[in-house]
């Protein structure tokens, strides 16, 4: 414990890496080991601790029993709760058996200041085996205690791995000698004096056993070890670092003293200058390029150092500048007219793409249909209510998982934001887009919404089953269980189209996985809540939060429910539910990270629902912004209503000083009157403009009204005929000129029942249908109602009666 490490290594299974050589307190001379916060004495950070300090490999290769490990200990803990544990791994530490116990059985409290312990290793002869201190305090609170020291380890065992002898038996001779071969083999010996004896038994009566000692003293060198041999930077912008590293190690015996990092080149720049490395450990060199010219550029880097074989190690670098791309787009923005059902229902517009850098430039093009993104709500970040402890198991094969602990659920009522908040219309979520044609076109255009995830994390299993049992890096421990009000669990379909009970008469529904994006579908009746629910790989860490997301896609207002758990270096867990907008709907999640559990209620009147899994690499927090433009691209790939913007091509490369261009071709073939926005969202190679937002609206309106070709003068609203009515009444308005309008139908109450009109119209006399029907398309009542017609500072309100 004097010489350093001397191959020692330490390993964190938390935040925490605790374990360090000191001086504070030791058995023999000045310097142990030490588990614990050297400036506070205590091993109190806060959070839960998982580390152990790791022996090199120690040969028992040829060693028989007794074999025993002794070493002198000094602990001061939380009794019955934070535990001091020794394993051994004879598989290189891939697994590990306790050697004295292990949670709840180790030794925990006050060993009353420095002890020797000896444990028996003989099972493990023969074998090459490696020792673990590990420290766990199951939970992050009551952690203000010294700590767990150890010193002077050593492990005794008949034979002696330095020393070998040849011949091992023989006869000699009266008045000869024989000599005999000693070998000192110091493979993996660590540095230090070692002592032995050399004892040969004898027939000889006066000695019949005779010792002979040996003293080994065992200097260490240190080695360099340096990779990869060459770091090419290939093609890097003009103005802008690109970072690259390479790995020093020194599998030598002694402490590497790494004296000058240099290079020759004032483009290419090292850190750190210099360093020192123990025995068995590495770490990175980081070299940055920042290319001040055009053209290659190449440099060498220097590694001076103690190593007497190999004082000085030579790296060659090697890079390109270019001057960056630079992006131009016009027009920046796009606004058409068309009237659905005549000549001039659709229009062809072009996107100019210039590249007016000094190198090409490569571009892709997403349409994003969403539009007045907004976040209705968001709850705070929740650190985990359940302190990380022993890891919780998931329930077994289909056992339904537990019930959670607790919840945290939206305030209910949740209205609409922005300044549209009066209505979007409340109906069917496009019954005519079949599940069929979602899915189809989901498999065409899935690229769009798993490009929209940031640091996407690819998790393995959901094609089948009701659960993912890991997913790759701990992500879950059982989990993504799906259920509905009317039972559990969904069965995976894999991209087919099954029919459940699950989600009520005539219900049916699809799963489907694409890399990182978990996807479900369907169409229900009489179901009242969503599911979802199992254990996550979390265990405690990290934390909780959640939103409600609204967007607009075709005229339907759509809300998005969204559970995140991140920051707990597992890949973070993200639930996205997708339903029309409806005051009703609210949703509940538990704030416990280890903990799947997350529940959309209020939907009896929802009859489509979609559900997105989706992860971000090391516990990412994927934030509103992000979410709502993955909900966008979701919505904008499944085609909800009729498409009514395709642009072509999508991608591509336009060389320094030349331009493309994108076609736009705008259909209003079956729209409803009124607006419609989308964006068109450009990535590119541009370093200073990596994406660009052009925004498109087209305006549906009305052909023209007017009779005899005769304007009118003025605008107005006339009577609705018939008045009264039982199926259908037809209301006129006038206009003198283009303007943008609203007719809104009004219950006796003064409650809005449907917009009828809001949009640009053209001049003239316009009829507008009303059948009976509200925004949902279900009928109204018999009785009172009121018509109002918008235009400009104009408004005039009428009455009639529906009949049954």
């Amino acid at each position: 414990m004097e010489r350093g490490p001397n191959g020692w290594t330490t390993q964190a299974y938390g935040e925490d890496d605790l374990w360090h050589q000191t001086h504070t307190s030791f058995s023999s001379p000045s310097t142990s080991w030490w588990c614990a916060l050297e400036p506070k004495g205590s091993y109190d950070t806060g959070r839960r601790i998982q580390t152990a300090a790791v022996s090199p490999t120690i040969d028992l290769v040829g060693r028989g029993a007794p074999i025993t490990l002794q070493f002198f200990e000094n602990y001061n803990t939380e009794q019955g709760w934070d535990f001091c544990m020794v394993d051994v791994s004879a598989d290189g530490g891939s697994s590990w058996e306790p050697l004295r116990g292990g949670i709840g059985s180790a030794p925990s409290g006050s060993s009353g200041g420095w002890i020797t312990t000896s444990l028996d290793l003989s099972r493990y002869a023969g074998r090459a085996i490696r020792i673990r201190f590990y420290f766990d305090t199951i939970d992050p609170v009551n952690n203000a205690f010294p700590g767990w020291f150890f010193d002077d380890v050593l492990v005794t065992a008949v034979g002696v791995p330095w020393l070998t002898l040849h011949p091992l038996a023989g006869t000699v001779t009266p008045g000869s000698s024989q000599s005999l071969a000693v070998d000192f083999v110091t493979t993996q010996v660590p540095v230090g004096d070692y002592d032995a004896g050399i004892v040969v038994t004898s027939n000889d009566p006066g000695t019949p056993r005779a010792r002979v000692p040996v003293h080994l003293h065992l200097s260490g060198r240190p080695r360099i070890a340096v990779a990869p041999g060459e770091l090419s930077f290939g093609t890097v912008f003009l103005g802008f670092t690109r970072r690259d590293s390479l790995t020093v190690s020194n599998p030598g015996t002694d402490l590497l003293v790494v004296s000058e990092v240099s290079t020759d080149s004032a483009e290419f720049a090292v850190q750190p200058k210099s360093f020192d490395l123990p025995s068995g450990q590495q770490r990175p060199v980081y070299v940055d390029f920042h290319p001040g010219r055009g053209g290659s550029s190449s440099a060498t880097l220097k590694l001076a150092s103690n190593d007497p074989g190999q004082p000085l190690v030579t790296v060659a670098l090697s890079g390109i500048g270019v001057a960056p791309p630079d992006i131009e787009v016009s027009p920046g923005d796009f606004r058409e007219t068309l009237v659905p059902g005549t000549p001039g229902q659709t229009a062809n517009r072009t996107l100019t793409i210039r590249n007016t850098g000094g190198s090409g430039l490569s571009w892709s093009l997403t349409p994003l249909f969403g539009t007045g993104p907004s976040v209705v709500a968001s709850s705070p970040q929740i650190s985990s209510e359940h302190p990380a402890g022993i890891k919780p198991e998931g329930p077994a094969g289909g056992a339904s998982p537990a019930p959670p602990r607790s919840v945290y659920v939206f305030p209910g009522a949740l209205k609409r934001q922005g300044a549209d908040a009066a209505a979007l219309p409340r109906h069917p979520v496009h019954a005519d887009t079949p599940l069929e044609a979602i899915l189809d076109n989901l498999d065409k255009r899935y690229l769009q919404v798993t490009d929209a995830i940031p640091d996407r994390f690819d998790f393995t299993d959901g094609e089948t089953g009701i659960l993912i049992p890991d997913g790759g890096n701990d992500m879950y421990d059982l989990g993504n269980y799906l259920s509905t009000s009317l039972g559990a669990f969904i069965s995976y379909s894999d991209g087919v189209i099954a029919q459940s009970p699950l989600f009520g008469s005539g219900g049916f529904y699809f799963t489907r996985k694409y890399p990182g994006l978990f996807l479900l579908a369907a169409d229900m009746s009489g179901v009242t809540s969503f599911t979802i629910s199992g254990n996550l790989g979390a265990d405690g860490w990290g934390s909780v939060d959640g939103a409600v997301l609204q967007t607009e896609v075709s005229g339907v207002g759509y809300r998005g429910y969204v559970k995140r758990v991140h920051s707990a270096m597992d890949p973070s867990v993200n639930h996205l539910v997708i339903v029309a907008e409806d005051p009703g709907v609210n949703h509940e999640f538990s704030p416990n990270t280890d903990e799947d559990y997350h529940r959309v209620f209020g939907l009896g009147e929802i009859n489509r629902i979609y559900y997105l899994l989706y992860a971000s690499a090391d516990g990412g927090y994927v934030d509103d912004t992000q979410t709502l433009d993955i909900m966008n691209a979701f919505l904008g790939s499944i085609g909800l209503g009729p498409p009514w913007l395709t642009v072509a091509p999508r991608s591509g490369t336009i060389p320094a000083g030349a331009s493309a261009d994108v076609t736009l071709h705008l259909d209003a073939t079956g729209l409803q009157l009124g607006d419609y926005m989308a964006s068109l969202r450009i990535s590119s190679s541009d370093p200073d403009e990596p994406q660009i937002l052009v925004p498109v609206t087209l305006t549906a309106i009305a052909p023209s009204g007017v009779e005899d070709g005769d304007l009118p003068t003025a605008r107005a609203l006339l009577p609705s005929r018939p008045n009264p009515f039982r199926s259908s009444t037809r209301i006129d308005f006038d206009l003198p000129a283009a303007a943008r309008v609203t007719l809104r139908i009004h219950d006796a109450g003064g409650r809005t029942v449907r917009d009828l009109v809001d949009g640009l119209l053209p001049p003239g006399r316009h009829r507008i249908e009303w059948d009976g029907r509200d925004a949902a398309g279900r009928p109204v009542p018999p009785g009172l109602y009121f018509y109002t017609f918008r235009s400009g500072g104009y408004v005039a309100t009428r009455r009639m009666v529906l009949l049954r």
